[in-house]
């Protein structure tokens, strides 16, 4: 359990994915202008959250009319804690959305706190808005878990990048869904499913920029477990022309 919290834990400051610096405008809004608010309800703060339940987080978000009424707006929901966790919830959501159900990670801290990211995509100005207080999560030593782990090498656009992750107290024979995403965690599609936990991933020889990974195991009973999406499981992927 710990040695995943602490590598997420080290690499959060130094990989892309990092939340967004709280949003400072560019051009000062009208006077009118709403300033976006976020009020968690659920979980609420002081309560204890055991790694890998299910529950249903729950918020309100006050917004201008100006983001609500635009197409291209969206918001996404980030775990924080005050040792530098960084976790992606959920992908991006409608700023209408209200709830969300989430499998609670497999991490132990006592300092987490829900942070709500708002704004306009392709503008680059985002609000982040953190829920107030904080709430405990405690994950027991033999919880299913997998991890991700960090590349061999990084690989060239052409080549195939080679994936691996660790899954321990998890019945391989189940299968494992390999998850990709181009755009950060936001919207992932299924590149294959394979028993082992290696596989190889073709990379478009025209490809420039970064691919995130998620691998999700399906379990006995029915249940799913997805690696964490910190901000390491985000891999850079060099141009062929360089």
């Amino acid at each position: 359990m710990k040695r995943f919290y602490v590598v997420a834990f080290i690499l959060v400051g130094v990989v892309t994915m990092a939340l967004p610096v709280a949003a400072q405008k560019l051009v000062s809004p009208p006077a009118s202008f709403i300033e976006p608010t976020f009020t968690l309800r659920s979980p609420s703060p002081g309560i204890r959250l055991n790694g890998g339940s299910r529950v249903t987080v729950e918020w309100d978000l006050r917004v201008d009319d100006a983001i609500t009424n635009n197409n291209w707006s969206e918001m996404e929901l980030f775990l924080v804690d005050n040792n530098g966790l960084l976790l992606r919830i959920t992908p991006q959501l409608s700023v209408t959305t209200k709830t969300f159900e989430w499998t609670v990670p497999s991490v132990n801290t006592s300092s987490a706190k829900i942070v709500a990211q708002v704004g306009i995509e392709g503008e680059g100005d985002f609000y982040n808005l953190p829920q107030t207080g904080t709430f405990t999560i405690k994950t027991k030593a033999w919880s299913p878990i997998v991890f991700v782990n960090s590349l061999e090498r990084t690989p060239t656009a052409g080549e195939n990048m080679e994936l691996s992750w660790i899954a321990e107290n998890i019945d391989r024979s189940k299968g494992f869904d390999v998850m990709i995403s181009y755009d950060r965690g936001a919207h992932f599609f299924k590149a294959g499913t394979t028993t082992d936990t290696r596989f190889s991933l073709p990379i478009d020889e025209d490809f420039s920029g970064a691919v995130t990974v998620q691998v999700i195991a399906r379990t006995a009973d029915g249940t799913k477990v997805a690696s964490l999406l910190t901000p390491h499981v985000t891999f850079r992927v060099k141009s062929k022309n360089l």
